[in-house]
């Protein structure tokens, strides 16, 4: 996946001392060196993506006053898709460039999530949203249609989709 490039980032180092990891200057605990660990603060306003896919099909796919019924069961979500000319190949596609594990947040559907950046792209949702189960992406989870669960999903990733 590519991440934007953010300014902001910095690299700081952490000490293993007793099992605990917590900022130490010198040496641990006994006079053992500690071992550092390197890790990396990066911003997290600006890169969150929101996937909502019930509000892209009621909103027509970009379709100008194209008023869209949501498809009601898998089958149908799978000739919807077909409709838009989006196949399960190019969903596949897709996935392959995500990265293997994504951490999200479910988010209800509140009008106020105006200022996070939505993902517009129908292929792209899809695909995210039928391997996304409690606000956790597996790349190599099978794939689930049913608009019983890719519908209702309001999910908030921490990255930038966009290429």
């Amino acid at each position: 996946m590519n991440y934007k490039a953010n300014s902001q980032s910095q690299v700081k180092r952490l000490s293993m001392c007793h099992g605990g990891v917590w900022p130490v200057s010198s040496f641990g605990v006994g006079g053992r060196p500690a071992e550092p660990v390197p890790y990396e603060i990066r911003p997290f306003w600006g890169r969150q993506t929101l996937f909502d896919l019930k509000g892209i099909i009621s909103l027509g796919c970009g379709g100008a006053g194209e008023n869209v019924h949501p498809p009601d069961t898998a089958q149908e979500m799978l000739e919807y898709l077909e409709q838009k000319g989006v196949s399960l190949s190019d969903l596949d596609t897709l996935i392959a460039r995500l990265d293997s594990v994504l951490i999200g947040v479910e988010m209800p559907r509140w009008p106020w999530w105006q200022w996070l950046k939505r993902c517009t792209d129908l292929a792209l949702s899809v695909a995210v949203l039928s391997r996304t189960v409690g606000g956790i992406f597996l790349r190599d989870r099978e794939p689930d249609y049913d608009p019983a669960h890719l519908l209702p999903q309001i999910v908030v990733f921490d990255a930038d989709f966009s290429e």
